[in-house]
C-alpha cells in the first residue's frame, strides 16, 4: 500500500531525440526501449533495482522476473549491452556513457515508480558529468495520458474509440 497521493499531471513536453549517438537505458518500467527512436543506439544498458533497495522490498521471484524482462529488452536492441543492478544508477550510467563516447542517454518517460525515483536522483549527477538524460514518450502515451485520470474504465472506453477511429 502506497501512503502518498499523486496528483494528476499533464504529460511533460516531449524532449528532442538527439542526432548524436546515444546510449539506450532500458528499465523494468519499459522493456521495449529499442522502439523509442528510429536511430539505433551505440549501446544499451539495462538497469534493475537492487535487492537492497531502500525504496521497496521485492521478493526474489519479482526481482528475477524484472531482470529477465530487462535482459530480453536489452537483447532486442541488437547493440553491445550490459545488465546491471545498483542502488545508485548515476555512476554506472556515467561509466557506460564514457566507455561508449556518448553524451546522451535515451530512456522511456517514467512518471511515478521506484525506477523514476532512481532516475530523478541520477539525472543531476549525470548533468554534472556532461551527460544529458532524455525522456521519450510513446505515441500511445501522448494519446491516452489525458484519459488516464480515474482508473481503467475511462481509459478502456478511450482505447475502444481510438481503435475504431
Amino acid at each position: 500500500i502506497e501512503l502518498s497521493e499523486h496528483d494528476i499531471q499533464a504529460l511533460p513536453r516531449q524532449e528532442s531525440i538527439p542526432e548524436e549517438d546515444f546510449l539506450l537505458l532500458v528499465t523494468e518500467e519499459d522493456c521495449n526501449g529499442c522502439a523509442l527512436a528510429e536511430k539505433q543506439p551505440v549501446a544499451a544498458v539495462g538497469l534493475t533495482l537492487s535487492p537492497q533497495s531502500e525504496i521497496f522490498k521485492y521478493s526474489p521471484n519479482v526481482l528475477d522476473f524484472s531482470k529477465g524482462a530487462v535482459t530480453d529488452g536489452v537483447r532486442t536492441s541488437g547493440v553491445p549491452s550490459e545488465i546491471l543492478s545498483y542502488t545508485d544508477w548515476a555512476e554506472p550510467l556515467i561509466d557506460m556513457a564514457h566507455s561508449h563516447g556518448v553524451k546522451n542517454i535515451l530512456t522511456a518517460y517514467t512518471p511515478v515508480s521506484p525506477v523514476q525515483s532512481q532516475i530523478r536522483y541520477a539525472k543531476p549527477v549525470l548533468e554534472l558529468a556532461g551527460i544529458k538524460l532524455i525522456f521519450v514518450h510513446r505515441e500511445y502515451d501522448q494519446i491516452f495520458w489525458p484519459y488516464a485520470t480515474k482508473g481503467f474504465l475511462p481509459l478502456k472506453k478511450t482505447r475502444t474509440i481510438y481503435s475504431k477511429g
